[in-house]
């Protein structure tokens, strides 16, 4: 997951000066106030898994409740992956069987049982868009 977290980063440093048509309203729920950061990608096919993305955003992890962020997008299909990377590691962690061990959401996720293909995850922006991503966190 050190894909996402740099892929994150380099999306808020470029994407400054960009036009995009579209808007794309995500609204991020549940976040826990753990510290760290909630980290937003937001990826084409051939960008999925990989440190780059179309759009995306960082989000102060000690944040409590939804978050709505609005990211200027062209219209295409994607992806969008959140992580909450509560120990600043910029990477997903994982318990002993593989399964995150910090917060996430993607499109779909509930049917999830695997690593996602980007099939799987993805959506369509036709114009301003609007997706809501419950944060999922291990058991404590």
């Amino acid at each position: 997951m050190k894909t996402l977290a740099l892929a994150a980063i380099s999306a808020v440093l470029l994407m400054t000066g960009t036009a995009h048509a579209e808007t794309l309203k995500l609204k991020i729920e549940g976040v826990q106030p753990l510290g760290g950061s909630v980290m937003v990608a937001v990826q084409r096919r051939d960008e999925y898994m990989l440190p780059i993305m179309a759009t995306g955003a960082i989000v102060d992890g000690k944040t409590s409740g939804d978050v709505v962020l609005n990211l200027p997008i062209e219209a295409g299909e994607y992806a969008v992956t959140v992580l909450h990377d509560a120990d600043g590691n910029y990477d997903m962690n994982l318990d002993a069987q593989g399964n995150p061990a910090e917060g996430w959401a993607t499109v779909n996720q509930a049917l999830l049982r695997a690593r996602p293909t980007f099939d799987q995850v993805k959506f369509v922006v036709a114009g301003d868009t609007e997706i809501s991503l419950p944060l999922v966190y291990p058991a404590r």
